[in-house]
């Protein structure tokens, strides 16, 4: 019987004990939110300690107040850093003097990091845009998702990032002194007031803007619509298709030196922006059009762009749609023929107006006077059909006559014989292109 209930006294201590255990642990728990220590957890936060640092030393230099991680400025070694908390900031005067560190993030939504000497960021997620600042940091690594990614006054010696982000991806105003390779999928990749000494560029997107941006060599993936915005190339840069060529893609030119430029020879559609300085136009299409000179295609289709745009500049608009339809400046020759006839046409539609007026006092034709005289159908259809042929073959002996008779002109009616000379001046200019035409071949 004894022994029965020392047995169940034994279980209620025990019960007891672990009880008083857990809620001591619970007490020291609650003692140490501000000291977090070798991978204990407060707040969502997990922090390791560097290989070959003391656990005691490293407790008293490890800090987490106010949503800002401090980590000490110059233990060596890895440590790991698992985010699960909003809004969680890099503390740029502890973080950047670290050496030969790196730091693993994960589950961060939103907020900003600043980069140390060497930091290597491991699958971020987050729906909330992240900023990446830093100010001398030498080489980062990593790959982050997220709904926006924004390097910002961001200065690098080498950087090589993988990207994936369904909204947007910047760089502004950064500075990369090495090789910068960024690789990654977006929807929108946005370049500007940056620099690049190496420049390695493959993220695919539907949009791809740099501007304002120094690029010594480099390359960038083609986006379905690419805009190279005011951009200084020292050596070269290159502008490429990505696994999956969107053909039909454009890319807008707008102060670049072209010449230093490699893009794709087909599938490319390039627009020279309109708003940018006539003369830098100008510029940007005799590169484009000497760079397809031995592509007929292509190099028509900028030449007719360019011609048409020096024409419109200089307020010929006339002009520009004469050289336009009548032999689509100069590309389509063929077209003359047919615009021959049908201004021969017109002439002979107008005369039909004014003849035999014409013939009397236009421009005196003695067998047309006869003929037109002998006309006695009383069915009136045939009279006029005899008259329109009469007429047409009068309008082509004007029209193509390779001299014309200046004493059978009539000057006493001026507004005739004015349009005597305009038709056989007009025939005259036909014949000359015609000539040339045939001559070239």
């Amino acid at each position: 019987m004894r022994s029965t209930l020392s047995t169940e006294q034994s279980s209620v201590c025990c019960s007891l004990m672990i009880i008083a255990a857990i809620a001591m642990s619970i007490l020291s728990c609650r003692k140490k939110d501000i000291e977090p220590g070798y991978f204990t957890q407060h707040s969502g936060l997990v922090i390791g300690c560097p290989v070959g640092s003391r656990l005691s030393d490293w407790r008293k230099r490890v800090s987490f107040k106010n949503r800002t991680l401090r980590l000490p400025a110059s233990d060596p070694g890895t440590f790991v850093v698992d985010f699960r908390y909003k809004k969680i900031l890099l503390s740029k005067d502890s973080v950047s003097k670290l050496d030969n560190g790196s730091v693993s993030v994960s589950h961060l939504d939103g907020g900003s990091f600043t980069i140390p000497d060497m930091c290597f960021l491991e699958s971020v997620f987050t729906c909330n845009p992240v900023k990446v600042t830093g100010e001398g940091p030498q080489q980062l690594k990593g790959k982050i998702v997220t709904s926006k990614i924004l390097f910002e006054k961001f200065s690098c010696g080498a950087a090589s990032v993988n990207l994936e982000s369904p909204g947007k991806v910047e760089v502004l105003s950064s500075e990369f002194k090495d090789n910068a390779s960024i690789t990654g999928m977006a929807g929108y990749h946005g370049i500007e007031k940056s620099s690049f000494e190496n420049l390695t560029d493959q993220i695919r997107s539907d949009t791809l803007v740099v501007r304002g941006t120094s690029i010594n060599n480099g390359s960038l993936f083609l986006a379905d619509s690419t805009v190279l915005d005011d951009i200084e190339i020292s050596g070269h840069l290159t502008i490429k298709w990505n696994e999956y060529p969107n053909y039909g893609a454009k890319i807008i030119l707008k102060g670049i030196d072209f010449d230093k430029l490699t893009i794709p020879t087909y599938g490319v559609d390039l627009i020279i922006d309109p708003g940018q300085e006539y003369l830098k136009k100008v510029r940007l299409y005799q590169q484009v059009i000497n760079r397809y000179k031995e592509i007929p295609d292509q190099r028509k289709k900028y030449d007719i762009q360019y011609q048409k745009m020096v024409n419109r500049y200089e307020g010929s608009v006339f002009v520009d749609l004469v050289e336009e339809h009548w032999n689509n400046y100069g590309y389509d020759k063929n077209m003359i023929f047919m615009n021959s006839v049908i201004l021969m046409m017109i002439c002979y539609v107008i005369n039909l107006f004014v003849y035999p007026r014409v013939l009397h006092e236009g421009y005196l034709m003695p067998e047309f006077i006869t003929a037109d005289l002998h006309v006695n159908e009383p069915n009136r259809f045939k009279r006029y059909f005899y008259k329109g042929i009469y007429c047409l073959i009068y309008t082509g002996f004007i029209f193509w006559g390779v001299t014309l008779d200046l004493e059978k002109i009539k000057l006493s009616n001026v507004v005739l014989s004015g349009w005597i000379i305009i038709q056989y001046l007009t025939g005259i200019v036909c014949l000359a292109y015609m000539a040339n035409i045939i001559i070239g071949r």
